[in-house]
């Protein structure tokens, strides 16, 4: 049993197979390059839904981690927030100390991120004889969500800590 590829120009599919045909080899199937570029990723599409799944459950494992630790620096800087409310600091300032933190570990945790990343696929791609364009804006957009994410993250948190009474936070710590 062996496998033949033959490469023909479009329109000559029935001239080739009767010259097939001719040499005793019918019953074999005849693809187009599209078809058999087709049957070769099949399996990976199959695997399309699964890798799905797995990439929804790493981020909410990621949401989640972020989440946590914003919390946890709120509630270990409760005291602090309480003392600069009290010294006439608007919440906004308070946001403001909690977004720049955040901002600058999101930064210098995307330089690597984002430099491995695009190591890892120009890799991968190059298995592949048909490479898809990875665009910078794929980048900028998972840049963008995750600060948005950071941001939401930070204005809950922070804000349920800073609409504490300050009183009532000093004299409880």
């Amino acid at each position: 049993y062996a496998t033949l590829y033959i490469q023909y120009k479009e329109g000559t599919r029935n001239l080739l197979e009767q010259e097939i045909d001719k040499m005793g080899l019918s019953g074999r199937l005849l693809f187009s390059e599209d078809e058999f570029l087709e049957r070769r990723v099949e399996s990976t599409m199959k695997l399309f839904p699964l890798l799905l799944i797995f990439s929804a459950i790493c981020i909410l494992i990621s949401v989640s981690g972020v989440w946590s630790v914003i919390i946890l620096s709120c509630r270990k800087r409760r005291r602090e927030i309480a003392i600069r409310k009290t010294f006439g600091a608007r919440t906004w300032d308070v946001f403001s100390i909690f977004l720049r933190q955040y901002g600058v570990i999101l930064a210098v945790a995307s330089v690597p991120a984002f430099g491995l990343g695009f190591l890892f696929i120009n890799h991968w791609r190059g298995q592949f004889q048909q490479q898809a364009v990875v665009s910078w804006w794929i980048y900028a957009l998972v840049l963008a969500g995750m600060a948005a994410l950071i941001y939401l993250v930070v204005v809950c948190s922070v804000l349920r800590t800073a609409r504490e009474n300050p009183a009532d936070v000093i004299k409880s710590e």
